[in-house]
């Protein structure tokens, strides 16, 4: 009896494994797509606060910014932005183009000695996937380019 059971959880266990595993390999229809880059607007240092300021795009993509304040306290705020649309034109289908944003608290986060980061994404729509990926990869790139951050 126990064996009986043991082995129908095992199957149960296999069963739920791959349909998971089925269910990550799904493509959505904006993994095709090609977002077009946008205008992300200003991106200057503030003076008497910003030691480094970049703004790149990553290897997939997506366009993003860091800045590390004079006085970075060895934190990192990572920003992420919400849903931006999918089509900007219904008529021609133009696709809603990739910008990142300055966060609100900017100033705030500098002169309290954090580090910010935010990043465009890789791709618009509904695609949560994308924004976790596209922000771990921009939690990389500054670790290894200004230093591994105390907290993120």
């Amino acid at each position: 009896m126990k064996l009986r059971f043991m082995l129908l959880i095992s199957a149960v266990s296999l069963l739920s494994f791959t349909a998971n595993a089925e269910a990550n390999q799904r493509s959505v229809p904006q993994d095709d797509r090609v977002f077009p880059l946008g205008d992300s607007g200003s991106f200057d240092p503030i003076p008497g606060l910003t030691d480094v300021l970049v703004e790149d795009i990553d290897s997939e993509g997506a366009i993003y910014r860091y800045e590390v304040p004079i006085n970075w306290n060895g934190d990192l705020v990572m920003y992420a932005h919400g849903f931006r649309g999918c089509v900007a034109d219904e008529a021609t289908g133009a696709l809603v183009p990739l910008t990142v944003d300055n966060p609100p608290l900017r100033q705030y986060f500098l002169l309290r000695g954090y580090a910010w980061a935010a990043s465009s994404y890789s791709k618009n729509c509904y695609d949560v996937k994308d924004g976790v990926e596209s922000t771990n990869r921009l939690a990389r790139i500054f670790s290894e380019e200004v230093g591994e951050p105390e907290t993120t």
